[in-house]
């Protein structure tokens, strides 16, 4: 089974473990089809789930997860998911995880070719191309494994190249980019989104493509057909616009020159720091059109020298059209790439090498925005309703992928390597490990040695074996003459083979002692070359040694003084970060203060607002009040007139009667004149006189009117001169009369006072009145330019509620009728305009009802914003300073940085010492290699002479076994018995054989 299964091929072994992934996708995607609640209520179904259900929750516990990773960054995001940098917790080993959701590929499959991206990393083996190292899939997500490049993307290099590469830089980076694309043509694909974000570097610089999700497989003509949009579109081709503008059966086909196009775009953008066919403020429509009318849009600048004929060149003949664009072939043989190898561009130095700090370095590549993580829109899970069979998870099963570890095949091997170490020979031993260390030189000495006893031990026994036979020998003397010429004859060869043993004997004692004394030299030799060379390795790890240690001691101090000024600019840092917190917490304490007198303001606003309201009614109130009674008033003082007016009528009336008495009585006093005499006249002048004085009297004090007094004279006269009854009766009437008009008169003048008095009265308080009324009415107006500030302000609200109102309409649509948690947003941002207006209309109301004290709280805004000017001003001052700090900081952390390069120069070459020494150490491994093989060479000798050894020694038995028989032999055939010999003779003769 192992050797058929070694025969395999890689792909038909990756075929097969494709086979058995597709078997547990597909088995685990019908087990969550039949836990359903619609479908598990079949009885069939239910007994698959529970017979089945503990093989696949251990299976699951087994599978690879997303949870068996840990996650340290986040670089690059794309349309169907992200890339992390990712540590895997049970090697430790780092890799690039792209993660992909279902819900979209599903909801886009056109465009989403997770299977061409997941094909291309697990079968290529190519260099060039990012290998996948795991693929597995959960309920919402797919996940592919990757290498991680540290040494970033392309894009990010340009960035930080200002945008621009010199010519030979951007020569490096174009036949690499080049080399790298073929090889995807190579295996049957092409890439359609070449772009320098798509193009990532490796520790040592080289290039390796990238992001295959646009992806497609070129058919047995070598084409790709489609129609929907794929690529970016400032380096997409003609051809696939083309084809996106025939959809369709009938639509065009286009080939691998579509990635040639890209190339050239890329070429454009490293030399010329823009790509072709777009400008800053050019839409897409405008590029589309530039890229269609390439001939009459693609323009190349003067550069002044810097980008020379040949990559102009090269540029004008990728973009162009498909028949006259350059393939690989006319790429590999251009002029522009003269002094390039292209065969060998991996094994040569990079360009530019990346510095990279550790395994999971993303400091090359740029920043990547973070979001926060978005529930999934649409369960990939059936519906509760759901009777069927859904397949929503068949297009992912035979995702799940595990590259093929050569380690472990490297290990079985290795096994059986000491397998058969134990159980073969030396030769095998040697096979397995060709070169040996001292302490296997001296092992294989101390095998050596022991074999030598071994050999010691043999002749030894052959040395036994002689003296029997010796002493058999000894034997034949005593023999009876008339032995059998048959055991003569025997005891003859007998003996000629003692002889002939015993030189063989000798002669191996001698090969034995010279290889034994060649050995021992050997031996010598050996272990003073090994001492020899153990000496020049000591010294040479003791001059290393000093080396590395002044080196370190030297590193150690600079260490110690980058160490110190680090722990010094740390203790900088935190004393600025410190104080920068402070500032901070003081702004956010100022800030909140500000925003408490805000809201203060407003409240005070609010509330003064609502005074105002309430003195503004408590004032309307008492000014119709005032009016009410100012028009009863009124109402009251023309009654008050018509009252004297009519007064006025009474008095012209009582005159007129007055005047008719009057008239009478002058007519009486006529006719009582002739009846008067002289003493009468002259009393009655003296009367008159007096009357006269007392009308004189009385005229400033009683009488109200001339006719009153000429009345009243007129009576005081004839009452002191008639002295008639009935005169005297009318008069007295008439006094009556008088004294009752005047004392109405009396009563109609005080109640013409106060009348007066209060008509003044309430005319003061109608002037006070008015005077609040235009207090009131200045008041009003200023309310009515405070009121139309806050509409203003309103109305600035209102604008800004306008634009939310623009910006929820484009989102609401824009966005998918599907998203229910996109409807609850729009729902909630309805209910926060719905708030919004509800509060816009209390400001409203609350800017009608503002009167009063608003200018005291503009006063303390103004006020607060002194202060806060103040702050800020502050704030900048201390700002400064700290940015004069951080450029202090910054340049000493240059020196700091040009230091760190000078060490990893001087370390650099400490490396080449290094590899020069290794190179040495190597030389000398060679000759201790060459030295090993000699003594391998005897040890096969020393096993020869062991075997010949064996075989003597075989030899020897046979012999012995022979001698033994022939002693039989020879007891049995004994006729007489021996004369005896004194044991003084028989050991005395043994000895001096022995001797011989």
């Amino acid at each position: 089974m192992e050797s058929n299964q070694s025969q395999l091929s890689p792909s038909e072994r990756d075929m097969r473990d494709l086979d058995c992934n597709i078997l547990v996708d597909g088995f685990l995607a019908l087990f969550e089809e039949c836990t359903h609640e619609a479908l598990i209520k079949s009885k069939p179904v239910a007994t698959f789930v529970n017979k089945f259900q503990p093989a696949i929750a251990h299976t699951k516990t087994r599978m690879m997860k997303a949870s068996d990773f840990e996650v340290k960054a986040v670089i690059g995001r794309g349309h169907f998911g992200e890339v992390r940098v990712v540590r895997e917790k049970a090697s430790d080993a780092v890799f690039a995880m792209k993660v992909l959701k279902k819900s979209d590929l599903l909801n886009q499959s056109e465009i989403s070719f997770f299977e061409e991206e997941r094909d291309i990393m697990a079968t290529n083996k190519s260099p060039w191309i990012t290998q996948l190292h795991y693929a597995f899939q959960d309920a919402t997500n797919l996940y592919l494994v990757m290498d991680f490049h540290a040494g970033g993307d392309l894009l990010s290099l340009l960035s930080r190249h200002d945008d621009v590469f010199e010519e030979d830089l951007a020569k490096f980076y174009i036949a690499e980019m080049a080399i790298a694309i073929n090889s995807l043509h190579e295996a049957g694909y092409i890439h359609r989104d070449i772009k320098p974000e798509n193009i990532l570097l490796d520790r040592t610089g080289h290039v390796k493509l990238a992001d295959f999700g646009s992806a497609g497989k070129l058919n047995k003509n070598k084409r790709v057909c489609g129609s929907m949009p794929v690529g970016t579109p400032d380096y997409v081709a003609p051809e696939l616009l083309v084809a996106m503008n025939k959809p369709g059966p009938g639509g065009t086909s286009y080939g691998p020159e579509v990635d040639w196009w890209s190339l050239g775009v890329c070429a454009y953008e490293m030399l010329y720091g823009a790509t072709p066919f777009t400008n800053e403020h050019a839409s897409m429509v405008s590029t589309y059109a530039n890229i269609m009318n390439h001939k009459n849009s693609l323009r190349l600048p003067d550069t002044g020298g810097s980008v020379s004929p040949k990559a102009k060149d090269l540029i004008r003949k990728l973009l162009t059209d498909a028949h006259n664009r350059l393939g690989w072939e006319g790429i590999k043989n251009h002029p522009f790439f003269d002094g390039l190898d292209l065969d060998s561009m991996r094994s040569k130095e990079a360009a530019y090498i990346p510095s990279v700090s550790g395994l999971d370095d993303t400091t090359n590549f740029d920043e990547v925005e973070k979001v926060q993580d978005q529930p999934d829109i649409e369960s990939l899970k059936p519906s509760a309703e759901q009777a069927e069979f859904s397949g929503r998870h068949l297009p992912f099963v035979g995702f799940t992928f595990t590259k093929s570890s050569t380690d472990t095949n490297t290990a079985k091997s290795c096994r059986v390597k000491m397998v058969s170490f134990k159980d073969g020979t030396a030769e095998s031993s040697l096979a397995s490990s060709p070169c040996k260390s001292l302490n296997s030189s001296a092992s294989s000495g101390l095998k050596l040695s022991s074999s030598e006893e071994a050999n010691l031990n043999n002749s030894n026994i052959l040395n036994t074996a002689v003296c029997l036979d010796q002493s058999i020998g000894e034997g034949d003397d005593i023999l009876p003459v008339g032995l059998d010429s048959r055991m003569r004859h025997l005891l003859e060869d007998k003996d000629r083979e003692i002889q002939k043993l015993r030189s063989m004997l000798k002669t191996e004692r001698d090969y034995w002692h010279r290889a034994d004394s060649k050995s021992v030299d050997l031996m010598q030799n050996l272990v003073s070359m090994n001492a020899e060379l153990q000496h020049v390795e000591d010294e040479l790890l003791e001059v290393k040694l000093e080396e590395m240690k002044s080196e370190i001691t030297h590193l150690e101090t600079e260490q110690e003084k980058l160490s110190a000024q680090l722990r010094s600019k740390e203790m900088q840092l935190e004393k600025t970060k410190f104080a920068l917190e402070e500032v901070t917490q003081q702004l956010q304490t100022q800030q909140s203060r500000l925003e408490m007198e805000r809201r203060r303001s407003r409240d005070d606003r609010h509330k003064d607002l609502v005074l105002l309201e309430l003195r503004n009614e408590t004032w309307d109130q008492l000014l119709e009040e005032k009016q009410e009674t100012i028009s009863s008033l009124t109402d009251r003082v023309r009654e008050l007139e018509d009252l004297v007016e009519a007064f006025r009528d009474s008095e012209e009336q009582q005159a007129e009667t007055v005047g008719q008495l009057h008239h009478k009585m002058n007519a009486s006093l006529l006719d009582m004149a002739s009846l008067s005499s002289s003493d009468t006249d002259s009393k009655q002048d003296k009367t008159m006189g007096r009357a006269t004085l007392e009308l004189d009297n009385h005229h400033h004090s009683d009488c109200p009117s001339k006719r009153k007094l000429t009345l009243h004279v007129t009576l005081k006269a004839g009452r002191c001169s008639f002295t008639d009854n009935k005169n005297v009766a009318k008069l007295q009437e008439l006094q009556n009369l008088v004294d009752k008009y005047g004392q109405q008169a009396r009563e109609w003048r005080s109640k013409e006072e106060d009348l007066t008095a209060k008509i003044a009265s309430l005319e003061s308080e109608k002037r006070v009145l008015q005077q609040r009324e235009g207090m009131s009415r200045k008041l009003k107006e200023s309310l009515v330019d405070k009121v139309s500030s806050y509409q203003q302000e309103v109305s600035g609200l209102q604008e800004t509620i306008r634009e939310l109102q623009d910006t929820m309409r484009g989102y609401l649509s824009t966005a998918d009728s599907k998203h229910t948690d996109k409807e609850k947003e729009l729902a909630q941002a309805h209910a926060a305009k719905l708030l919004l207006e509800s509060q816009i209309c209390n400001l409203k109301e609350e800017a009608k009802k503002a009167r009063q004290q608003v200018e005291q709280q503009a006063l303390n805004v103004q006020e607060a914003q002194k202060t806060l000017a103040e702050q800020r001003h502050s704030a900048d001052e201390f700002r400064q300073k700290y940015e004069q700090r951080l450029e202090v900081a910054e340049t000493k952390t240059k020196t700091l940085e040009e230091q760190l390069a000078s060490l990893l120069s001087e370390n650099q070459r400490l490396e080449r010492r290094e590899a020069s020494l290794t190179t040495q150490i190597e030389n000398l491994q060679g000759l201790l290699d060459d030295r090993t093989l000699e003594v391998e060479k005897l040890t096969s000798r020393n096993s020869d002479i062991q075997t010949h050894l064996q075989r003597l020694q075989e030899r020897n038995s046979e012999l012995q076994v022979s001698v033994e028989t022939l002693q039989k032999k020879g007891a049995e055939v004994r006729i007489r018995p021996r004369p005896r010999r004194s044991s003084h003779s028989r050991l005395t003769g043994c000895n001096n054989r022995t001797q011989s």
